[in-house]
């Protein structure tokens, strides 16, 4: 049987053909995307031993107006943001590690634990290099001002398929938002979020878009919290039996 043959409650022969060849060429993990309002292929997917890992979602950038701009310029002044500089490459380089080792531990992202400082340090490089990437950080209202948190936001160009899900040819994307586990529950991230769709606004960008980890607790009632709706969602399983144990 294809694939393109399948009819939902057939009884899993592609997907174990489809795992089985996975396996003999070596590939260890089978994704599958899905739109996120198709509760048929969920259903169907899942029942074949696939779980919902990553969710892409999205939403519209709103212009706020005067008084919206004024509560955030308070909390953005309270969580002590400021755009990041080259001088805090270590501090950015910490964060993102963090956040890394962080869902590696707790999530099905499906990132390793063993990950060198170094390889954390090129990608803080690499966004400070960007001029279509902006970096903020918030720091520790303490009085040591320590870094708390930071948040990635870029200005790129939609792919066919992003496109296709309506995205617009010039999108912002959310790339990192991250608070260190010491400066949780004080609307740090909140606050990093409003910072991040100011500069979107300020861009001229009308939609923005990011990546979420499905069994992260605290990720999706904060996006949903802010807008942003699903639209697809990546589903994955091993391609090895003692895993499915």
């Amino acid at each position: 049987m294809a694939l393109g043959d399948w009819r939902p409650g057939a009884d899993g022969q592609p997907f174990a053909a489809l795992v089985a060849a996975a396996r003999a060429e070596g590939i260890g993990r089978l994704n599958v995307e899905a739109a996120a309002s198709d509760d048929l292929a969920a259903a169907e997917l899942m029942a074949n031993g696939l779980r919902p890992g990553a969710i892409f979602a999205a939403r519209d950038v709103a212009v706020p107006d005067a008084a919206a701009r004024r509560v955030d310029a308070r909390r953005r002044d309270a969580a002590g943001i400021r755009p990041a500089t080259a001088g805090d490459r270590a501090a950015l380089s910490a964060l993102a590690r963090e956040e890394a080792l962080f869902q590696a531990a707790n999530t099905t992202a499906g990132t390793s634990l063993h990950q060198p400082p170094a390889l954390f340090d090129g990608i803080v490089d690499g966004w400070l290099l960007d001029p279509g990437t902006a970096v903020f950080m918030a720091e520790a209202a303490d009085g040591r001002g320590g870094p708390a948190g930071m948040v990635v936001v870029q200005d790129v160009a939609a792919s066919a398929a992003e496109r296709a899900l309506g995205l617009p040819e010039r999108h912002g994307y959310l790339s990192v938002l991250s608070v260190t586990a010491s400066a949780r529950g004080r609307g740090i991230g909140g606050a990093l979020a409003d910072r991040a769709m100011e500069w979107l606004s300020a861009a001229g960008l009308s939609r923005v878009a990011l990546h979420y980890i499905a069994d992260n607790p605290a990720s999706a009632p904060f996006w949903a919290g802010r807008g942003f709706a699903p639209l697809v969602v990546s589903y994955s399983r091993s391609c090895s039996d003692r895993d499915q144990e």
